[in-house]
């Protein structure tokens, strides 16, 4: 397995802060870069390595099979209960919305479609604050990951922890694509 970290020249570590993984790309992309005579197969690895260190869950897990491969193997513990009481009110939402495209959908006229408008701006609104409520989340589990790090980096790591962050991030992350998509399919006349 590639080494994401040594391929960027980054230091191992769960927590990166964003510009350090993309300044650390564009210092070895660009004579790697297959437009300035560089190597192709590089730059894939390096494109690769920026891909997998950007996105937390991607990085916490790549982190875990380099340092515990055990633990990135194991199933991880119970999900948080501030990430389990998202998941109802996700599915429920994205129900609604869904409801409301499929009868736009069918809509035979102008009219009709007209009248399903106070609902859409209404659930517009509705997944704008679902969204910043996941963004919120997002923030917290930044900080749970400083925090692990920290703790990694003093001497006494926890790769059950670290596992169970990375799911909390599959779900953020799958749950901000969702309302992402569902604003874009709102937003559309």
């Amino acid at each position: 397995m590639t080494d994401a970290f040594a391929s960027l020249g980054l230091k191992r570590s769960l927590s990166l802060e964003e510009e350090k993984i993309i300044a650390a790309f564009d210092a070895r992309a660009a004579g790697a870069h297959p437009d300035a005579g560089g190597d192709s197969a590089r730059f894939g690895e390096l494109e690769a390595a920026r891909r997998t260190l950007v996105e937390p869950r991607l990085r916490l897990r790549h982190f875990l099979e380099l340092e515990c491969p055990e633990a990135a193997t194991r199933a991880p513990g119970a999900i948080p209960s501030t990430i389990a009481a998202e998941f109802a009110a996700a599915g429920e939402l994205c129900a609604r919305v869904d409801g409301l495209l499929a009868r736009r959908r069918v809509a035979s006229s102008s009219l009709t479609r007209a009248l399903l408008g106070p609902e859409q701006f209404a659930l517009r609104d509705e997944v704008e604050t679902w969204l910043a409520r996941v963004q919120s989340l997002t923030v917290e589990a930044n900080r749970a990951l400083e925090t692990i790090d920290r703790r990694w980096r003093e001497g006494s790591p926890d790769p059950a922890a670290a596992a169970q962050l990375q799911q909390v991030f599959m779900y953020l992350s799958r749950w901000t694509e969702q309302a992402r998509e569902r604003l874009f399919a709102l937003s559309e006349t």
